[in-house]
């Protein structure tokens, strides 16, 4: 049993070492990439975007919900295009953020009270500061490009005319919610403002 369990937890080590590879090699094309939307005529761009996309979908594979993950992808989509993977994407990255915060919070209270668990260890414990301090940054890309996405959907051709109408209020709530993280922040005030009219 001894045997299965750590050969389990090697295997998870692996895989997760092994997405850890993919995101960054994602990374590098995403961040050498314009931060323009890309033609439908292809090119250079495209095809780093489709490639950034697919290790991203790998490393998924490997290490399903992973926040970061999710966010890239969904920039990639984004970038291509795809208005609805990049909501999919910022909804269930903003999901697992939330799972994340939620066993942080439970983590936390067992720290404390009669019966507290021993603290964390000095590394674990600044692991968890540093994801949390990232966290809220991460939610708050998120939900501007999920509003993005729906600002593209609405502004769509005429295929996109019945769902046109609820596309604009769900970016209006989701930069509000931006607001709520950062407020006053004057690209989610200038789009807000823009959405509005």
């Amino acid at each position: 049993d001894r045997q299965m369990l750590t050969a389990d937890l090697q295997r998870v080590e692996e895989g997760a070492e092994q997405a850890r590879k993919l995101r960054e090699e994602a990374d590098a094309l995403l961040v050498a990439q314009p931060q323009l939307r890309v033609s439908e005529e292809g090119g250079a761009s495209r095809t780093a975007l489709e490639q950034a996309r697919e290790l991203y979908d790998r490393a998924l594979v490997l290490a399903a919900n992973e926040p970061s993950a999710l966010a890239n992808r969904a920039v990639c989509a984004l970038y291509l295009g795809c208005a609805r993977a990049c909501i999919d994407d910022c909804a269930a990255a903003l999901k697992a953020l939330e799972v994340e915060a939620k066993r942080d919070n439970e983590e936390e209270l067992e720290q404390g009270g009669q019966f507290a668990m021993p603290p964390l260890p000095e590394a674990e414990a600044a692991a968890v500061a540093a994801r949390r301090s990232g966290a809220e940054g991460l939610t708050f890309e998120l939900l501007r490009r999920a509003a993005a996405a729906h600002i593209e959907l609405a502004e769509g051709g005429a295929e996109h005319l019945a769902h046109e109408a609820g596309h604009l209020p769900q970016a209006a709530r989701l930069l509000k919610r931006a607001l709520a993280l950062k407020p006053a922040h004057p690209a989610v005030v200038a789009t807000l403002d823009d959405v509005a009219r």
